[in-house]
């Protein structure tokens, strides 16, 4: 479960993958730009349905903000744009886990309410050759303060460049600020 962003951020953060991608290759990226609340090897898609559209209805779009870049250490470096964890994206997200979390199967912990880290991923490296820091370096010069409205729930299936949008929700109600 995510929320996508909208054109014009969307624009930019793909603008964006394509440039690292020149440098590090193709990695597996979304063609999807956005924020994910919840991964999970498997979902009641049928009961999900109802679920999400319940929870969107009752909702309240937010305004996040982004600071900066970032980076996930390990076998598969991960380059991103941190989303600020502000009191309300937070609520968003615990309610977002509470829902669906009895959907699913195999729940990738680090997306768990109490680890979890908001971002939009910039690149995923295919192996831990790819310099993501230089790459970082590169990227530190450019403003990445943004204000993003986040206004829907959106399905996502499979993961990287072949990633598919099943399913997207809006958010009814009305605007809040995340800081």
């Amino acid at each position: 479960m995510a929320s996508l962003l909208d054109e014009g951020h969307s624009s930019n953060i793909l603008e964006l993958t394509a440039q690292v991608a020149e440098e590090a290759g193709p990695g597996g990226v979304s063609p999807w730009p956005h924020v994910t609340y919840h991964v999970a090897g498997d979902y009641d898609l049928a009961r999900l349905e109802a679920v999400l559209g319940d929870l969107a209805a009752a909702s309240r779009a937010l305004v996040v903000r982004t600071s900066g870049l970032g980076v996930f250490t390990g076998p598969h470096p991960v380059l991103y744009i941190p989303v600020v964890r502000g009191p309300e994206l937070t609520s968003f997200h615990k309610q977002v886990w509470s829902a669906i979390a009895s959907l699913s199967r195999d729940q990738d912990v680090h997306y768990h309410p109490g680890n979890w880290i908001p971002h939009i991923t910039l690149l995923e490296a295919d192996s831990p050759e790819v310099d993501v820091w230089s790459i970082a370096r590169r990227l530190a010069d450019r403003d990445f303060y943004w204000e993003i409205a986040v206004d829907n729930l959106a399905v996502l299936r499979g993961g990287g460049s072949s990633q598919e949008l099943i399913g997207n929700f809006r958010l009814a109600g009305g605007v809040a600020r995340n800081f």
